[in-house]
C-alpha cells in the first residue's frame, strides 16, 4: 500500500497592512490635523461669533447692536469691534460699553479710555428662540433695582431708574428744550436720575434719557431700544441712534464697540504668540527644520559620503597641523611681525628695491613709493602695529591692512 502523496502549499509573500502611498497620506494628515488644533486653539476667542443672542455688539438679535454697526459702516463712519484692551491715551472716536445686567461697575471702570465714553444700559430679559440660534424672546423688562445696586452702584448715591410703559414722544436737550430726535414709540421706556448725573437730552416731560457723570467724559444712555436692532427697525429711531453717537463723540474718530465685557476677550498666551509676528518667523523656521529632519529620516540626501583618512597627505594637511599647532600654543600674534616682513619683501620685489636696501632704509623707500602711488597707510605704522599684535584679532586686522597695502602698492585689484 503506498503512501498518499501529500502536495506541498506554496508560501504566499507576506503583505503589509498598508501601502506606502497610505501611509504617507495618514502621516500627512495627521500633521495637518494637529497644526490646525494648535493654530485654531490659539484663535479660539476671536473665532467666536457672538451669535448668543446677548446685548453686544457681536449679537444680531433684537436686543444686540449688530445692526448700529453695519448702520454706521453704511454712512461711512470707521467702526471697531474691540475684544482686548483699548488704547487708554486716545482721544478720538467714542467707546461704546453694552454691558449685561450681571456686569459690575469695576469692569466698567477698568475699561479706561481718555475719550467720550457712552454706557448703554441693559433692559430687557431675554430667553433663547428654540427654533434659530441668535434669536431671542422677550419675556420682561429688568427690575429697576437690579440695575442701580448691580451695574450703576459705583457711580454714587441717588440712582434712580424709571420705567414707563409706552413713550412715543419727541427727545429735547435738557438745556434749551429744543428738540433732538423723535423716535418710534418704546415699550417700558427707560429714563435715569440721580446726583451726580448731568441731563443732556431728556423726553418731553424732563425725565433724563442721556446723562453725564459729573466730572468726566462718561456718559450713560438710559434705554438700548434708542440704539439696539429691535429699535433701529424704524427709520425715525435709526437716526436718532446717529445724532446721539455724534452728539456724545467729542473729537472725530472711530465708533469703538467693546464686547470684552461680553465675554469676548481676545486675551493674549503663549500659544498665539507663536503665532503672531515677530515670533512668527521663528515658528516657521521651526516648522521648516521639522520638515526637513523628517524628510531627511526617510531618505538620506544625496550620496553617502565616503571617510577620509585620519592622517591626510599633502601639504595642504601640512599647513593645517601647523596652524593647529600655533593656535594651541596660544602664538598667533607673534606671526604678525614676520607677516609683516614677508609682504615687505614681496612688495620690495614686485616695485623692484634696490637690492643693497635692507631694515629702516627699505622702510623709507617703501613708505615713499606708497606716498607717490597714493597708498592709504605707511609700512612703518604697519609695522609698529605689527609689533603691538597681542590677540588673534589684533592679528586678524593687521593681516588685513598689510594686504590691502599691497594690492595697492603693486597695482592690484582686490579679490
Amino acid at each position: 500500500m503506498t503512501a498518499p502523496i501529500i502536495a506541498a502549499t506554496p508560501k504566499r509573500p507576506s503583505q503589509s497592512a498598508f501601502s506606502p502611498l497610505t501611509v504617507v497620506m495618514m502621516v500627512i494628515v495627521g500633521v495637518f490635523a494637529f497644526s490646525a488644533f494648535f493654530v485654531l486653539s490659539a484663535y479660539a476667542p476671536d473665532l467666536q461669533t457672538g451669535e448668543d443672542g446677548g446685548s453686544h455688539a457681536l449679537s444680531r438679535s433684537a436686543i444686540g447692536y449688530a445692526g448700529l454697526v453695519d448702520l454706521l459702516k453704511y454712512e461711512g463712519k470707521p467702526v471697531v469691534v474691540s475684544r482686548g484692551h483699548i488704547p487708554a491715551e486716545s482721544r478720538a472716536g467714542v467707546l461704546v460699553l453694552t454691558p449685561g445686567p450681571q456686569t459690575n461697575t469695576e469692569a466698567l471702570t477698568d475699561l479706561r479710555f481718555a475719550g467720550a465714553t457712552l454706557i448703554i444700559l441693559p433692559k430687557w430679559i431675554v430667553s433663547q428662540e428654540p427654533d434659530h440660534i441668535g434669536w431671542v424672546r422677550a419675556a420682561d423688562a429688568i427690575p429697576p433695582r437690579a440695575l442701580v445696586e448691580g451695574l450703576l452702584k459705583g457711580y454714587g448715591e441717588g440712582i434712580r431708574i424709571h420705567q414707563t410703559p409706552e413713550y412715543s414722544g419727541a427727545l429735547r436737550r435738557t438745556r434749551s428744550d429744543e428738540e433732538f430726535a423723535r423716535p418710534a414709540p418704546i415699550k417700558w421706556f427707560q429714563t435715569i436720575s440721580g446726583p451726580m448725573l448731568n441731563p443732556v437730552i431728556s423726553d418731553n416731560e424732563g425725565r433724563a434719557v442721556l446723562v453725564r457723570i459729573e466730572g468726566t467724559e462718561v456718559f450713560i444712555l438710559s434705554d438700548p431700544d434708542l440704539m439696539n436692532t429691535h429699535g433701529l427697525k424704524s427709520l425715525a429711531t435709526a437716526e436718532a441712534a446717529t445724532r446721539l453717537l455724534a452728539f456724545v463723540e467729542n473729537a472725530e474718530g472711530p465708533v469703538i464697540f467693546d464686547v470684552s465685557l461680553n465675554g469676548y476677550r481676545s486675551a493674549s498666551n503663549l500659544l498665539r504668540l507663536l503665532f503672531d509676528p515677530p515670533f512668527l518667523a521663528v515658528t516657521l523656521c521651526l516648522a521648516g527644520a521639522l520638515l526637513l529632519m523628517g524628510v531627511h529620516a526617510a531618505a538620506r540626501f544625496g550620496a553617502q559620503h565616503m571617510a577620509g583618512r585620519v592622517f591626510a597627505f599633502g601639504k595642504e594637511a601640512l599647513a593645517d597641523n601647523s596652524a593647529a599647532l600655533i593656535r594651541l600654543a596660544g602664538a598667533e600674534a607673534r606671526m604678525a611681525p614676520r607677516y609683516a616682513a614677508l609682504v615687505q619683501s614681496l612688495v620690495a620685489k614686485a616695485l623692484a628695491a634696490p637690492r643693497d636696501l635692507a631694515g629702516p632704509a627699505l622702510s623709507d623707500f617703501l613708505d615713499r613709493m606708497g606716498r607717490q602711488l597714493q597708498a592709504t597707510e605707511t609700512l612703518t605704522e604697519l609695522s609698529r602695529t605689527a609689533n603691538e599684535a597681542r590677540s588673534r584679532n589684533d592679528l586678524l586686522n593687521i593681516a588685513q591692512r598689510l594686504h590691502r597695502w599691497r594690492l595697492e602698492m603693486t597695482r592690484r585689484e582686490h579679490r
